[in-house]
């Protein structure tokens, strides 16, 4: 397993954190700048044309499937609801039953939030709802997908 997945699904570490402490990558150097402009820390496009130009075709499916997330999570802070979806499309086409739960678990909560900009809040619930059932209890990102449903149910009443 690549090692950034494996530190991601084993340890609280935040992905940044996992990031800058792993050998540079190209792949990496998308995720750090997507990751500025979902913190709000880069307001320009450069992070999605780097993304944009990373070959897809020769990552681990499960670093690619951290990848289009994180990149979809960003388009939909950008307002661009039809790049995340179909980003999201592509990452769920890549899940199977070996894919780890907290990758799955990270897609759903994305796609949550995007249900939420189209203003489905009934199905957001359930998409959080559910992504938080199927985290093994054990997991450090557990708290994570906890966080987002903590959120989602304080900013409903």
């Amino acid at each position: 397993m690549n090692p950034i997945i494996s530190r991601y699904i084993a340890s609280e570490d935040t992905l940044l954190d996992i990031l800058t402490s792993e050998p540079a990558s190209p792949v990496q150097e998308a995720l750090i700048g997507l990751l500025a402009f979902i913190k709000g820390q880069r307001a320009d496009k450069v992070p999605f044309l780097i993304a944009h130009d990373i070959p897809t075709d020769e990552l681990d499916s499960n670093l690619l499937i951290l990848f289009i997330g994180i990149w979809a999570k960003a388009s939909i802070l950008k307002k661009n609801s039809i790049q995340a979806s179909g980003l999201l499309e592509r990452a769920k086409s890549e899940i199977t039953l070996k894919t780890p739960r907290e990758l799955t678990a990270l897609i759903q909560t994305v796609e949550a939030g995007l249900t939420g900009e189209t203003g489905n809040r009934a199905n957001q619930e359930k998409l959080l709802r559910e992504a938080f059932s199927f985290m093994p209890v054990h997991s450090p990102r557990r708290n994570d997908v906890l966080l987002e449903l903590a959120f989602f149910l304080a900013q409903s009443g």
